[in-house]
C-alpha cells in the first residue's frame, strides 16, 4: 500500500465532498426559498425521512454485492444528474427543487461514510489522531473554498447556473477516490467477508435499550437535530423577510457559511488541540 498518496488522494477527496456541499447548500437553499416559501420547511423534513430511509436500505442491501467504489460511483453520477436537473428545471419545473433539497442533505452523509470507512479500514490506529485531525481540517478548507463560490459569484451567474458546477467537482471527486481506494486496504475479493451485518430495526431498537451509552448518544443527536432545525427555521423566516432577492439570499448565505467554516477551522487546529492537550478526552 502506498500510504502517502493514499492519504494525498483520501484529503482531495475530503475536500471536494465538503467544497461542492458548502456550495450546494447555500444555493439549494436559497432556491427553496424563493419557490416555496419558509413554511415549507417542515413539509420537506417530514419528507426526508422516508426518502432517508429508503437510501439507506437500498445502500445497506446493494454495498456488500457491488462494493464501496461502485457504490460512490452511483452516489456521485445519481448527484450530478439531480443538480443539473435542478438548475435546469429551476424555472420550468418548480417542483424538482423540493426533491432536490431533500437529496442534498442525505448524499453528502453517505458521500461521507464511503470516505471514512476506507480511511477506517486502512490507516492504523496509531495515526489516527493526527491523520483524522489533517483530513478534516483540509476538508474544511475545501468547505471555505466551496461557499466563496455562491457567496461572489451567486449575483453574476444566477443561482440555479451554480448547481451545474456539481459536475465538475464530483467529476474530480471520482478520480481522487478512485486513487485513494487503490492505495487502500479495501479490497473487492476481501470486502464482503470484512463486513458485519447490520441489526435489523427492532434489534437495533433493543440494543439502544440495554445501554445507557446508546440511549444517551441517541437524546444527544434528537435534541441537536431539534435545535438545529428551530435555529434554521428561524433564520430562514428572517432571511425571507429582509433579503428579497433570490441571488442576494444565496450570496448572504454563503458568506455566512464560509465565516462559520473558517471558525470551524481555527477550532480544528487550534482550540480543539488545546482543550485536548489541556482538559482530555473529557
Amino acid at each position: 500500500m502506498n500510504k502517502k498518496g493514499f492519504i494525498f488522494f483520501a484529503m482531495l477527496s475530503a475536500m471536494m465532498i465538503c467544497g461542492e456541499y458548502a456550495m450546494v447548500r447555500p444555493t439549494s437553499n436559497a432556491l427553496f426559498l424563493t419557490l416555496f416559501s419558509v413554511k415549507a420547511y417542515p413539509w420537506v423534513w417530514l419528507a426526508t425521512v422516508p426518502l432517508n430511509l429508503l437510501v439507506i436500505y437500498l445502500y445497506n442491501r446493494f454495498l456488500p454485492k457491488i462494493g464501496p467504489l461502485r457504490i460512490l460511483w452511483i452516489f456521485a453520477i445519481t448527484t450530478m444528474i439531480i443538480n443539473g436537473l435542478a438548475g435546469f428545471l429551476y424555472s420550468r419545473f418548480p417542483p424538482f427543487i423540493f426533491f432536490q433539497y431533500a437529496w442534498k442533505d442525505i448524499y453528502v452523509l453517505l458521500m461521507l461514510k464511503q470516505l471514512w470507512s476506507m480511511i477506517h479500514t486502512t490507516i492504523p490506529a496509531s495515526n489516527a489522531k493526527r491523520l483524522y485531525g489533517c483530513i478534516y481540517g483540509v476538508g474544511t478548507i475545501g468547505a471555505i473554498a466551496g461557499s466563496l463560490i455562491p457567496g461572489y459569484l451567486a449575483t453574476f451567474f444566477g443561482s440555479e447556473k451554480i448547481l451545474y458546477l456539481t459536475v465538475p467537482l464530483y467529476l474530480s471527486l471520482l478520480i481522487c477516490y478512485s486513487m485513494a481506494f487503490r492505495r487502500s486496504e479495501v479490497k473487492a475479493n476481501t470486502f464482503e467477508r470484512a463486513l458485519t451485518l447490520d441489526p435489523r430495526p427492532k434489534e437495533a431498537l433493543s440494543l439502544i435499550r440495554r445501554s445507557k451509552v446508546l440511549v444517551a448518544v441517541l437524546l444527544l443527536v434528537i435534541f441537536m437535530q431539534a435545535s438545529v432545525g428551530l435555529i434554521e427555521y428561524q433564520f430562514n423566516a428572517h432571511l425571507e423577510l429582509h433579503i428579497l432577492d433570490q441571488d442576494l439570499r444565496t450570496a448572504y448565505c454563503g458568506k455566512l457559511a464560509g465565516l462559520v467554516n473558517v471558525l470551524s477551522l481555527i477550532f480544528q487546529f487550534v482550540v480543539g488541540f488545546l482543550m485536548v492537550k489541556t482538559l482530555g478526552l473529557r
